[in-house]
């Protein structure tokens, strides 16, 4: 329940803190939400990937944690 619910916050706490600034400077408040997602979900997600791929295998690779890379049939 953690890996769901933690990333939602931590973007909302960035997007709280961040969203003033950005108003002042000009930009929409969904400025704000991109940037909570390159800075926060992106980093959290793919930083999760890597700790639990160094865990299992003990090197930093995402093919150890990331499964079914099979490709998609076409119509």
């Amino acid at each position: 329940m953690v890996l769901h619910l933690l990333p939602g916050a931590l973007i909302t706490a960035f997007y709280a803190l961040l969203a003033p600034v950005v108003r002042s400077l000009g930009f929409p408040s969904l400025m704000a939400i991109f940037l909570s997602i390159l800075f926060v979900l992106v980093p959290f997600e793919l930083g999760y990937l890597l700790y639990r791929s160094r865990r299992k295998n003990g090197d930093l690779s995402l093919r150890n944690v990331v499964l079914y890379r099979e490709h998609t049939p076409t119509i």
